[in-house]
């Protein structure tokens, strides 16, 4: 089609310009410019990404100009002249974004009133997440929710500054004006030291995987065989996508696995380890409901002179509050995770060591090659988190675990089959769910967050269901007798199909019993509440 634009009456101008306000995308740019003699021309600013079809084309304008010829439209492999309609004129420009000028008067402000319009939009939706998920029963095992005080810390003056230090020398920093973010770091390190009993301590990870990376950079080289729990037996499976990447060109080999008893097949994977000999084995899971046998493995892993990295994410804030077994005790030598699961830190990660010569390796491994700014506004908040569970972990903990078996009985109770459940359903926070009797994981998982439920689906080697955890349940005060409640929701969704509009009346009721923190140095303050953003 190739048509001018010419005949558009006042109205329709407006009409078009209204329209094309709403276009937003980086394929180019576009001029509109127009004058009172009622015509709008299209100047083109630049033009790329010719295979979406269209061309657009226009004048040269100087800013003296007066009369302007209209723009030409045309889209490839027509070319029969006609008068487009107002609507075929915008949809031609629906994916260009618009600078908006007249000659007379230079840059048009709508732009930035459209930029504007944009931020405002932005806090309107994250005001909106904050009340749909203050209102909702938060599952998902990877999750929690901190205190008002640690979000604040987040926010302050830190997270625009660099701390960069090379190997342990945590005060000798490129940069200047650390004075106070020195101390800030070796604070939360020690902090970290007390509460894991650890030596050695690395907080430079942005994140747990870039945590795990680290350490198996510090003892595995390009080719080395590398064992890790199977994605399909509840493992992170971490080179399954990036297993080509120089940097962790590893050969990945998956421990054999008992999924009866869900957990690694140590008789198995002994033989299996003696005979490939690999640089490091990794333990730890992210679908984790009973510990792996590390003793056992690193005994085996010393024989051959391999490295043991725990990755304890999900368990760390069990582990700081004394219900799960500290790796390191049992000769572990690394102990990595993420601080933002059951440890209701910020998100980032930190590496944990006993031994001078492992701790050193380490840090070779994380600084530059995998971390550079280690955003010190999470390190800060990482220390406040720290300091609570040291006051508060234990008894946290001990309720997390504590709603985890109340929860999986209550969900058994109501119908549902629940993984693990000759050996007590978990020891953790998490419960694994069965739900392909009545739905896939997946349909399942989508129900139950249209019921205000928010868990993961599972889609394991001999379970489909949902992933759920009573972590942030139990930051928000929830106790043992609260999971009953909480199952018959589930079975409501999962069993009796209820309609999840209704179901999620019911969760909100419920709900609004449970606003205030709990563990936490704010006790009583509601964390749901969104921060005063600019309007």
């Amino acid at each position: 089609m190739r048509a001018t634009c010419r005949g558009f009456r006042l109205d329709d101008c407006k009409t078009f310009l209204n329209e094309a306000l709403e276009i937003n995308c980086n394929m180019f740019c576009l001029r509109v410019l127009f004058h009172c003699a009622h015509r709008i021309v299209f100047q083109p600013h630049f033009l790329c990404n010719r295979q979406m079809g269209i061309r657009i084309a226009g004048s040269t304008l100087s800013r003296g100009q007066r009369n302007f010829a209209p723009g030409v439209y045309f889209k490839k492999g027509e070319s029969a002249n006609s008068q487009p309609a107002i609507g075929e004129v915008a949809a031609c420009l629906r994916a260009v974004p618009l600078v908006l000028s007249t000659p007379r008067n230079g840059l048009f402000k709508a732009m930035t009133s459209e930029a504007k319009l944009a931020s405002r939009r932005i806090v309107e939706l994250v005001t909106k997440h904050h009340r749909f998920r203050a209102n909702c029963l938060n599952m998902i095992p990877s999750e929690n929710v901190t205190s008002p005080s640690l979000r604040e810390l987040i926010a302050s003056d830190l997270m625009h500054r660099y701390g960069e230090y090379e190997q342990q020398n945590i005060e000798k920093r490129w940069d200047e004006g650390n004075k106070y973010t020195i101390e800030i770091e070796k604070t939360t390190r020690d902090l970290a030291r007390r509460l894991f009993s650890a030596e050695y301590v690395d907080l430079r990870p942005i994140s747990g995987h870039l945590a795990i990376l680290s350490g198996i950079a510090a003892f595995a080289k390009p080719g080395s065989v590398v064992f890790e729990v199977a994605g399909t037996n509840g493992g992170h499976e971490w080179f399954y996508f990036p297993r080509n990447i120089p940097i962790v060109n590893y050969r990945p080999v998956f421990f054999p696995f008992d999924t009866e008893e869900w957990n690694i097949d140590l008789d198995a994977a002994a033989k299996q380890i003696r005979e490939l000999r690999p640089s490091v084995l990794i333990l730890g899971a992210s679908f984790y409901l009973f510990r792996h046998p590390v003793k056992e493995l690193v005994s085996i892993a010393n024989e051959i002179g391999a490295a043991v990295l725990c990755d304890e994410a999900h368990v760390l804030g069990l582990i700081a509050g004394k219900q799960w077994p500290n790796p390191l005790d049992d000769g572990a030598h690394v102990l990595s995770a993420s601080t933002h699961k059951t440890f209701p830190g910020p998100q980032k990660g930190i590496l944990m060591m006993n031994d001078a010569e492992v701790a050193q390796r380490v840090a070779t491994a994380v600084y530059p090659s995998l971390t550079t700014n280690h955003h010190m506004m999470n390190v800060a908040a990482l220390g406040y988190a720290l300091a609570e569970m040291l006051t508060y972990g234990e008894a946290y903990a001990m309720q997390v675990v504590k709603n985890a078996k109340a929860l999986a009985v209550a969900l058994a109770e109501e119908g549902l089959d629940i993984v693990g459940e000759h050996k007590g359903f978990t020891r953790s926070h998490q419960v694994l769910v069965k739900t392909e009797k009545y739905l896939p994981g997946s349909v399942a998982a989508k129900q139950l967050e249209r019921s205000n439920i928010i868990v993961n689906k599972m889609e394991l080697e001999d379970a489909n269901g949902v992933r759920t955890g009573t972590n942030e349940l139990t930051r928000m005060g929830m106790e043992e007798s609260d999971m009953a409640e909480i199952a018959q929701f589930y079975r409501q969704v999962i069993i009796d199909k209820k309609n999840p509009e209704l179901v999620a009346r019911h969760v909100i009721t419920f709900m609004s019993r449970f606003k205030r923190i709990r563990y936490s140095f704010d006790e009583g303050k509601n964390p749901y509440v969104r921060p005063k953003l600019q309007q």
